[in-house]
């Protein structure tokens, strides 16, 4: 299953990184929000994990134009934010129906998270 991870914070990226290959899962990342969407206009992922908060294009953005898109990898989208407790950033992650989770998250968590998407999906 091949993951594209969109992480602006070179640190969590990396991290994000090496939990998703520790998993089994083919990895490819990026940190800004446009090259993130047009890497998903070229490629075929099986799932998404986005921060919500991107130079050139927020996690929101990435989302609408998926949904336009590619609606089937917009119900693959996972967000991490470290945000996700604002009550307007929760407000959008709840509309869009999809798993997020504030960061720091659990690994696990996030790795079962990827595997459900993908498996309802």
């Amino acid at each position: 299953m091949t993951v594209l991870v969109i992480e602006d914070d070179a640190d969590a990226r990396e991290a994000l990184v090496r939990v998703l290959t520790q998993a089994g899962f083919t990895v490819s990342a990026t940190g800004d929000g446009l090259t993130a969407l047009q890497r998903l206009r070229q490629e075929d992922y099986d799932a998404v994990v986005c921060d919500l908060r991107l130079p050139g294009l927020p996690g929101g953005g990435i989302y609408d134009a998926l949904k336009e898109e590619k609606p089937e990898l917009a119900r693959r989208m996972i967000f991490v934010s470290g945000i996700a407790y604002d009550p307007a950033v929760k407000a959008f992650l709840e509309s869009t129906g999809q798993p997020y989770f504030g960061k720091p998250y659990d690994a696990q968590e996030l790795i079962a998270a990827v595997r459900e998407v993908v498996r309802q999906n």
